[in-house]
């Protein structure tokens, strides 16, 4: 069956058609769209997971780790939110998934990263491309957090979209090698381009596939750790496992798992499933007053990141 991946044509500034640059560039583009065909069964097989975790009943408390707690891990402040509700925020960003569907915008993103235009569910590192480079929904979410009275529509107020990586090399759960994430931003950040710039941004609050949360800045001094690669940003935080359980292999989420975040926009938080197991409320302070978008790292060459609304049960790819 033929696929209908239909990728965006890739900027070249040099005019001369017949140029050994412009042939490099297209030639890469066939070999990427190439590849990504290749793994089309594997790709489709994240939405079959997504669908899985849409129906998931059996949900983990938090605090359960799949692994022992290594003594030697370093401890964040993050207070544990047993008082929780996780299978009702679920239910709620189910509820709500008609208002929010989100895709993969084809201009906030690094320009190594080819999204399916068709229907932005997918983008795909190139194989020759950049690392470390994000790409942006189209859409934010569809309301801000802010202070709400005691008569406002509170269930009106949680959405959730999953999200899940596609490693061409690693197996199902398989570690990627760090520097994955995932969460949201602001419109205010535009570093699509550079590497890590959304780890090094104070405009990111999410996840790390080793470990680590982001809260734009807005984390607590004495636990903030110096990002990568540069001094006059933020840091992050490491959680431990007892914080945010790791699957087997000592990661938060790995290839081909399903991620589930659900925005909570009473509490300003962000709350994460991989594979329909609940594994924490991972992320608070979220900025008040500002549109947030989902966004991700496909942080190595070859890697795909498909994003579906709460509602979608048809897989990434199709």
């Amino acid at each position: 069956m033929a696929s209908s991946i239909v990728f965006p044509s890739r900027e070249n500034d040099d005019e001369d058609d017949n140029s050994d640059e412009e042939q490099s560039e297209n030639d890469d583009h066939d070999s990427m769209e190439r590849a990504v065909l290749r793994r089309r069964n594997d790709i489709m097989g994240i939405g079959e997971r997504f669908a899985l975790a849409l129906g998931s009943s059996s949900v983990v408390p938090l605090g359960l780790s799949d692994r022992p707690i290594s003594g030697s891990a370093r401890r964040s402040s993050i207070p544990l939110r047993s008082d929780v509700n996780f299978e009702h925020l679920m239910n709620l960003a189910q509820s709500n998934a008609v208002q929010y569907k989100p895709k993969w915008s084809t201009v906030h993103c690094g320009r190594s990263l080819l999204v399916d235009k068709q229907k932005g569910l997918v983008a795909c590192l190139t194989e020759n491309g950049d690392s470390g480079r994000c790409v942006r929904a189209e859409e934010p979410i569809p309301c801000v957090y802010t202070d709400v009275t005691e008569t406002a529509d509170s269930e009106g107020r949680i959405f959730g979209w999953r999200i899940g990586f596609e490693h061409p090399t690693r197996e199902k759960g398989r570690s990627m090698g760090g520097c994955y994430l995932l969460g949201v931003t602001t419109d205010a950040f535009n570093s699509f381009n550079a590497r890590n710039g959304l780890q090094q941004s104070q405009l990111f609050w999410g996840i790390e596939d080793g470990g680590r949360r982001y809260e734009g800045g807005g984390a607590p001094a004495e636990n903030i750790q110096e990002r990568h690669g540069s001094a006059n940003v933020s840091g992050m935080i490491q959680l431990t496992r007892a914080e945010a359980p790791r699957n087997a292999e000592n990661v938060l989420f790995g290839s081909k798992e399903v991620v589930t975040v659900v925005a909570d926009m009473n509490a300003g938080t962000l709350n994460f499933w991989r594979d329909g197991r609940f594994i924490g409320t991972l992320v608070s302070n979220l900025p008040k007053d500002t549109a947030l978008y989902p966004v991700a790292v496909p942080f190595n060459t070859g890697v795909c990141v498909a994003i579906t609304g709460m509602g979608d049960f048809s897989p990434p790819i199709a």
